[in-house]
């Protein structure tokens, strides 16, 4: 009888390792989890899902002296490190997925978790979301090195199976805040070549701020939507028209503050990215 023989591995591929995709939630930016607010986590260079499967003995007097473990739970962790990305927008900016991230590792309770989805985006079928405590912080180092972070993400329960996510467009997100404190501070927002109407602390909401946005040429009614406080920041989501756009960062002008450190400052939350 012929003996069957295994496949020639010359005719086999291979697949290359870390191909993942991970975003986290940003609760801050209005997530829940039953409608996520999604943003790429940057920085990634070593992402490993380890499922750790816990054994208990069930061998018994039938089984010849041989012993036999059986599955009687399990638990999903994350290995995850990189080095702290951001981008040069005029100077470095960290990047906001990966900011969120570290930043629950200094929280207790709820507010430390996080909610995370990865995905291979090769052929390989792997595509989950889950619930995780963080343990994630940046490493030492010297000047003349990158600057590193790694850390551990702890699951909580059973990791859910999802459809891996088509390549849809991303809307930007802008926010602006105050610094120093402000006491009294006028300014305008500008970009591409038009400004808005002055805008006052004093009396600035996120309706006044909306409707100066909506007048900019590049912008447009109804394409622009503007949430928060001046206490904690306003969030400028773009939309309609300029969906999928890669919109210009609103940059103040014409400031005039007391006391004299206090400032606008305008930085994107998410890069507005277009459906390949």
């Amino acid at each position: 009888m012929a003996v069957k023989q295994p496949p020639n591995p010359a005719s086999l591929s291979t697949a290359a390792a870390g191909k993942y995709g991970v975003q986290i939630n940003r609760l801050d930016l209005g997530g829940t989890r039953q409608a996520p607010v999604w943003q790429f986590i940057n920085g990634i260079m070593s992402f490993e899902p380890s499922p750790q499967p816990k054994l208990e003995d069930d061998s018994d007097i039938y089984a010849d002296a041989w012993q036999s473990q059986a599955v009687v739970g399990n638990a999903l962790n994350i290995a995850i490190s990189g080095v702290y990305k951001g981008t040069n927008d005029p100077s470095f900016v960290p990047d906001p997925g990966l900011g969120y991230l570290l930043a629950r590792s200094y929280e207790t309770a709820s507010a430390n978790e996080v909610h995370i989805k990865w995905w291979r985006y090769d052929e390989i079928d792997e595509s989950f979301e889950h619930f995780f405590a963080t343990d994630c912080k940046k490493t030492g180092g010297k000047p003349s090195e990158l600057q590193k972070w790694s850390g551990t993400l702890t699951g909580r329960g059973k990791p859910t199976k999802v459809e891996k996510p088509a390549d849809a467009a991303v809307n930007e997100v802008q926010r602006l805040a105050f610094i120093g404190s402000p006491t009294a501070l006028t300014f305008k927002l500008a970009a591409l070549g038009s400004e808005t109407t002055v805008l006052d602390y004093s009396t600035i909401t996120n309706s006044t701020l909306q409707t100066a946005l909506l007048a900019l040429a590049h912008i447009g009614t109804g394409n622009v939507v503007v949430t928060g406080t001046k206490t904690e920041g306003f969030s400028i989501a773009y939309q309609g028209a300029r969906a999928g756009v890669n919109m210009p960062v609103l940059v103040p002008t014409a400031v005039t503050a007391t006391p004299s450190n206090a400032a606008p400052v305008v930085s994107t939350l998410v890069e507005g990215q277009a459906a390949a």
